[in-house]
């Protein structure tokens, strides 16, 4: 079977009316702007300038267009597809040292040239008989972790934290980290549209906007020579195995299958073939997101969701997509996503001017994205659990807006100063264990809760379930005669039907008859006296809910008991005397419990 889905907020960037965001500061991002990588944002306007030019203005008509549609969203979280994980496990918290020395182990490793495909050049026609001169590129890449699932996306961790929650350089859904960590094979194909533009190569440093004290925060660490113009298509194709074929079985069969997403023409047998196997084996979704201009074909026919019924409709619906994408290929005019340049290279450059380096840093960030994501997934999943009540996930949201703010504050922090990331990380690392994973991990444990108590009667009492905790006797009418009576507790795991607390009254007809939904069955029931002894439980919002009660004699009363620490009531209550009014003293039983 198969799951796959068009994701459409990035064809829907078109309408540039969607977010005031994506038209004012990036989206008016111009040439010989500085930039700064680690925040993804630009800098001072005419940092870099035309050499004889006095201004940006000066710049050809074609490269001060700064109405670019910048890649930068409404904010929307990861889905949180957690189906098939132990939470307990995948949430448990990340160690600050062991995480932070892992990614810059892998910082001076060579990266490796997975990307399998094919790349051409070549004049596309439109439909007016003109011509346009484009590279289109489809690659096919196996991701084997969730840092080569980022790099092949393009993705900057860094500019991703310093948006987190508030506008984003990628959409929420691109970063499914529980995606990567079921025991699945993950691919991405990523097809790319490249427009040639022309751009002027004598550019100057503009030293009128220069002053070496504050070219760090004022020029960023690049400058924007222009921009690429075109469009992306990105599919992520995951198979999860449904057989007792090896992963290694499937990977072959699997990527022998999309290799049909780039060739013309019919599946070839061995391409049918092995789209049978994976549709046999395996479990197959596929969800599509767009970047540029993408156009009516883009946007019609299958919608933003689809179900498909099996991994070849599937693949020939992505296909069909792909071929269309294609085919606008002189439509793509998008600009989306700036070139940038290096300041050491231009004419005029102060040689003694340091320009910032987030190498390290970068690297560093890409941990921080990974446990930023997994906060969202941790805080995504709490609130679906029906057992947790309104008011804790309140307190999960604030807990999470504050976290999130703690991350975006580290960039600006790395920002200003690199120097100091790996301690600052650790930091921050740690501040996200314990305001929020540490904090509210104990709660994937489902709670019982007291729900209610009922009274029984009869010597056969193999369900009782709530004792004296002295061993001092369960029957409620002990040395009172009439019927042996004693409680059963009910239990939920739903915070909304607990107890929070619970109430004894006594009265002079049975109130049970007439309030049978309030108040309990006669505790006292036979022993010749004139009152009747009832119990209610109250379900009060915004209250702690009962998880434990048991019976005391005491004639002291039940407050000594629940205020020491050993006996496991601590900070919880109890009812008044069950047995007032008869007795004596020392005859005095009280309901009590813990939260």
């Amino acid at each position: 079977m198969c799951r796959y889905m068009f994701k459409g907020e990035e064809a829907k960037l078109l309408n540039r009316k969607h977010s005031a965001r994506s038209t004012d500061e990036l989206s008016q991002l111009t040439v010989g702007q500085g930039y700064n990588t680690f925040l993804g944002k630009g800098r001072k306007h005419d940092a870099v300038k035309l050499r004889g030019s006095k201004t940006q203005r000066d710049l050809p008509e074609a490269l001060t267009n700064d109405t670019m549609a910048h890649l930068m969203f409404n904010f929307t979280e990861p889905t949180a597809n957690l189906t098939g994980l132990n939470l307990t496990e995948y949430f448990v918290p990340v160690d600050p040292d062991s995480a932070i020395d892992r990614a810059l182990a892998k910082l001076d490793e060579a990266e490796e040239d997975d990307e399998a495909g094919q790349q051409v050049t070549a004049r596309i026609k439109r439909d007016s008989g003109s011509t346009c001169l484009v590279e289109t590129k489809l690659n096919t890449i196996e991701t084997n972790d969730f840092n080569s699932y980022l790099r092949a996306m393009g993705i900057d961790a860094s500019t991703a934290v310093s948006g987190y929650g508030q506008e984003a350089s990628v959409s929420g859904s691109y970063l499914d980290k529980a995606e990567m960590t079921r025991n699945t094979l993950t691919y991405l194909t990523i097809v790319s549209i490249d427009q040639q533009v022309q751009l002027p190569g004598d550019y100057v440093f503009n030293l009128e906007n220069y002053n070496n004290e504050t070219f760090a925060p004022s020029h960023g660490n690049r400058w924007i020579r222009g921009f690429s113009e075109g469009g992306k298509m990105i599919i992520r194709l995951s198979f999860t195995s449904t057989s007792s074929i090896t992963k290694n079985e499937l990977n072959a069969s699997v990527k022998t299958a999309l290799t049909y997403l780039g060739v013309s023409g019919s599946l070839s047998a061995s391409v049918k073939n092995s789209i049978d196997e994976v549709q046999r084996n395996s479990n197959m979704e596929v969800s599509v997101f767009y970047q540029g201009a993408v156009g009516n074909a883009m946007n019609g026919g299958s919608g933003d969701k689809i179900e498909g019924t099996s991994a070849e409709s599937a693949l020939r619906e992505v296909k069909s997509k792909v071929d269309a994408f294609l085919a606008m290929a002189c439509e793509h005019k998008y600009k989306y996503k700036p070139l940038l340049d290096r300041y050491e290279h231009l004419a005029d450059f102060p040689l003694e001017q340091n320009v910032i380096s987030y190498h390290q840093a970068e690297s560093i960030a890409q941990i921080v994205l990974e446990e930023l994501i997994r906060c969202s997934e941790m805080r995504t999943a709490l609130k679906r659990m029906k057992y947790i009540d309104s008011n804790t996930k309140q307190a999960i949201d604030f807990d999470y807006v504050d976290v999130t703010h703690h991350a975006r504050e580290w960039t600006k922090s790395i920002a200003r100063d690199p120097t100091d990331a790996k301690q600052k990380a650790r930091q921050l690392l740690a501040v996200l264990n314990e305001k929020f994973v540490n904090k509210y991990l104990h709660l994937f444990e489902p709670k019982d809760y007291i729900s209610g108590i009922t009274v029984k009667y009869g010597r056969d009492r193999t369900d009782v379930n709530v004792h004296e905790v002295n061993g001092r006797g369960d029957d409620l009418n002990k040395d009172f005669g009439g019927d042996y009576s004693y409680f059963v507790a009910t239990t939920t795991r739903d915070p909304e039907r607990a107890c929070t607390h619970f109430s004894f009254t006594k009265a002079t007809y049975n109130l049970n008859d007439e309030y049978p939904d309030t108040w309990s069955t006669d505790i006292s029931k036979g022993d010749g006296r004139k009152w009747f002894r009832h119990l209610t439980c109250y379900r009060l919002q915004g209250y702690d809910k009962i998880t434990k009660v048991a019976l005391l004699r005491s004639e002291n009363g039940y407050e000594d008991y629940i205020g020491k620490y050993e006996n496991g009531f601590l900070n919880g209550g109890g009812t008044t005397n069950i047995n007032e009014d008869r007795g004596s003293s020392a005859d005095a039983l009280y309901l009590i419990w813990a939260y």
